[in-house]
């Protein structure tokens, strides 16, 4: 099942981490040229970036800037991780099967003692 929203986030946490402070409009470009998802709005991204915040506890902050370039989106902590988050989060609500815990672990996509709960 393909999941819009998630793939978009995805993307976002790309960016955030690979782009020097991007913009909404930035944001927007990156996702659809990295994926068929091109029905949405800036709202739509605005939506995406709260609920990483506040489901994924993203440290996401915008700064703007004088000089052109310089406003964008950032994260404030460079130990902040979404696969952690991501997988932190809704572990609380999935049994992961053996099998994919093994996999996550081996990838490292989240360490073993969250997993594990």
């Amino acid at each position: 099942m393909f999941n819009p929203q998630l793939h978009r986030i995805i993307l976002i946490d790309k960016a955030l981490n690979s782009v020097y402070m991007p913009t909404k409009d930035d944001l927007i470009e990156y996702i659809r040229d990295n994926s068929d998802d091109f029905e949405f709005c800036d709202s739509t991204i605005e939506k995406d970036l709260y609920l990483m915040r506040n489901q994924y506890n993203a440290p996401i902050k915008f700064k703007k800037g004088n000089s052109p370039g310089g406003n964008g989106f950032y994260y404030y902590s460079d130990d902040f991780e979404f696969w952690h988050e991501f997988l932190s989060h809704w572990n609380k609500y999935i049994e992961f099967p053996v099998s994919i815990r093994n996999i996550l672990i081996t990838n490292n996509y989240t360490n073993n003692e969250q997993i594990n709960k």
